[in-house]
């Protein structure tokens, strides 16, 4: 689903004024499946204010993961494959 048909639904569906949980956030991106920068945009289009810092925030939570996603994953091919995948990389 694109951001205009997700927008479409979620005011149609009036789903921001429906939701009930305390994190609306993390609420959008399960029922939309966006990540959560994406959900930060669309819920402000939406008429939801969000805090900067709140959206620093997840930056770098967004961020953290991902470098930890990476490392994960060059563990495992310095395990399977016996070299270090950084060598060499400019």
């Amino acid at each position: 689903m694109n951001r205009h048909a997700r927008l479409q639904c979620a005011r149609e569906t009036k789903w921001t004024t429906r939701y009930s949980g305390k994190h609306i956030i993390q609420g959008y991106c399960n029922c939309f499946g966006v990540d959560l920068l994406c959900a930060v945009n669309e819920l402000r289009i939406l008429g939801i204010k969000i805090s900067a810092e709140r959206e620093a925030q997840l930056k770098l939570s967004v961020k953290a993961v991902s470098a930890k996603r990476r490392k994960k994953k060059e563990e495992v091919i310095l395990q399977n494959y016996g070299f270090d995948s950084t060598v060499g990389v400019s």
